[in-house]
């Protein structure tokens, strides 16, 4: 392999790290404002005239959006895990 073919090769293993970097970030980004905006609106809804089922339907509504933003966590860990793992397999190739 000439040493030209090597330096490309580099290069594209270089844009597919930039590119789950920038994944990673942008996901991020969004989980930070998915959660602004669903602590906003929660706070701005006016309760009192709720019936005791609408109240209990509320708290689901919120209770299970809250937790599957903590699932999100584990996503993005997988998600840079992935990349952790393409990366060393790059530098394992010959």
């Amino acid at each position: 392999m000439t040493t030209m073919t090597k330096m490309s090769w580099q290069r594209k293993g270089q844009s597919n790290l930039s590119g789950i970097v920038m994944t990673l970030v942008v996901v991020s980004v969004l989980l930070y404002i998915g959660i602004k905006i669903t602590s906003e609106v929660g706070d701005s809804i006016d309760r009192g005239g709720f019936t005791a089922t609408e109240n209990t339907t509320y708290e689901n509504v919120t209770s299970t959006t809250l937790d599957s933003i903590d699932l999100t966590t584990v996503a993005l860990i997988v998600l840079a895990a992935s990349g952790i793992l393409f990366i060393v397999m790059t530098l394992a190739r010959p």
